[in-house]
């Protein structure tokens, strides 16, 4: 990989994002390595917590990266680099999700779905809002009752695959689940009445 340098000669550590973007549009595509590497973790983990999918994650992360080549052209510079390749990842994960209509009408992953609150919408909003509000309370879950909630809920798995997964019962994990989102409207409701949401 080649070394990058802007005009003053700064290591690649310090360059920022915008000079790197100006390289981009001026068809230094070498320059996407860089940005690449700065939020490659960061689109995945975003991916991932939308779909519970790794190779899923994995293929969006790419075609994010390939829209934000092939329109790179299209950055104006208003906002940064990094909300531009956000917007582009909302976008591409939007189009998975339709593309595939996969998850049905689950209440739990439609409220998952981002928006962009900057759209002036306030369906939008509204929908950004309650996505805030379901993850500060599926926060306060333990680790295994949020492996449970999005394996059946937002995975769509089917109870007896995951019952056999976690060496559980059916119906224990049944009551489990039901257990679980009981508490998770509780945290929902409570956060809600504590910061006015």
């Amino acid at each position: 990989m080649p070394v990058y340098t802007c005009n003053k000669g700064k290591p690649v550590e310090q360059l920022t994002d915008e000079s790197l973007m100006k390289q981009i549009q001026a068809d230094q595509l070498d320059a996407c390595g860089l940005i690449y590497q700065r939020y490659k973790k960061e689109l995945f983990g975003y991916f991932f917590n939308c779909s519970r999918k790794v190779t899923m994650s994995e293929d969006l992360v790419q075609a994010t990266f390939e829209k934000f080549i092939k329109y790179r052209k299209n950055y104006t510079g208003k906002g940064s680099v990094k909300s531009w390749l956000f917007s582009i990842a909302r976008n591409a994960y939007i189009d998975e999700y339709n593309r595939k209509k996969k998850y049905g009408s689950n209440e739990l992953h439609e409220k998952l779905i981002i928006a962009d609150p900057s759209s002036g919408s306030e369906e939008i909003m509204i929908q950004s809002e309650r996505y805030e509000l379901l993850h500060r309370a599926m926060n306060l879950l333990s680790a295994e009752e949020r492996e449970l909630l999005s394996l059946v809920k937002l995975n769509g798995n089917k109870y007896h695959e995951v019952a056999k997964q976690f060496d559980l019962n059916e119906s224990t994990l049944k009551v489990k689940i039901f257990r679980i989102m009981n508490r998770l409207k509780k945290y929902m409701v409570e956060i809600k009445a504590k910061e006015n949401y």
